[in-house]
């Protein structure tokens, strides 16, 4: 299992980290530290990119779940699931030098590789604005 972070900004557009083949949400494996999954999205966001300025949507906490088959991911011959936690970010709140690196970049919601993905993003982070 994997947790990650859906962070959108005020363009529509979703957060990524630089990954071996391009870029990808934000995602990793929750550590004994992380007191949820939600914590452990967040901690990943602070390190990798260095990001804390983030909100949620009042209300009931939504989360994104997705799942891979094995071949289909580079995370052993398992299915992977994904439980993903949907932020909020004003574009400026990544560190330029972080996005003119490219340790990170703001990708339009539409080149989110995953068309499942995609569309639970635009559907429950974007659309609910």
């Amino acid at each position: 299992m994997i947790t990650g972070a859906v962070v959108a900004d005020d363009g529509d557009r979703v957060l990524h980290l630089r990954q071996r083949d391009g870029y990808a949400l934000a995602e990793a494996g929750p550590e004994d530290a992380d007191d949820s999954l939600s914590e452990a999205a967040l901690r990943l966001l602070a390190e990798e990119v260095g990001i804390q300025d983030v909100w949620t949507q009042p209300g009931p906490r939504r989360f994104l779940v997705d799942g891979t088959q094995p071949g289909q991911h580079r995370y052993g011959p398992r299915l992977r699931r994904g439980i993903r936690c949907p932020f909020w970010a004003h574009s400026g709140a990544v560190l330029p030098s972080v996005i003119e690196t490219g340790s990170a970049a703001w990708v339009p919601l539409i080149e989110i590789g995953v068309p499942s993905v995609r569309n639970r993003v635009e559907q429950h982070v974007i659309g609910t604005r």
